[in-house]
């Protein structure tokens, strides 16, 4: 079983971007596990990850495609959420989502992404969207 984990926020594009990389990589939806990761910044005590509507959509993704999927999410640093689960679960990849920025952008406010590919000690996939995807 190959176990991938997916570092989710807000973005429903950018998730929805992620979550197809995962499916296209997919020789067989049976042979991967997704291990869908939010760190929240702030949680309220009724905040609920799946309450997010890229956690909906990314989840109908893979129910269309037969991806088995389990859910994790909990008041943390994101970063560090996200590698923790991974080496928790001993996964195989992890797969986050790339978000445009010009170089000046990433020095001056960091990245969740940017942090996970520096930090991780297993293969980091960024799925983003082409200009060619976002017409710009």
């Amino acid at each position: 079983m190959y176990r991938i984990v997916q570092a989710i926020d807000d973005e429903v594009d950018r998730s929805l971007d992620q979550a197809q990389t995962i499916i296209d990589l997919a020789a067989d939806s049976e042979s991967v596990t997704v291990v869908i990761t939010h760190g929240f910044e702030f949680k309220g005590p009724d905040d609920e990850l799946t309450d997010l509507e890229s956690v909906q959509r990314v989840t109908d993704r893979f129910d269309e495609h037969g991806v088995t999927y389990e859910l994790r999410g909990e008041q943390a640093e994101p970063a560090a959420f996200v590698l923790e689960t991974a080496d928790e679960i001993d996964a195989d990849l992890i797969c986050v989502g790339g978000r445009t920025r010009s170089p000046v952008g990433k020095v001056l406010f960091g990245s969740v992404s940017q942090q996970i590919i520096l930090e991780a000690d297993l293969p980091v996939l960024v799925a983003e969207r082409s200009t060619a995807d976002t017409g710009e």
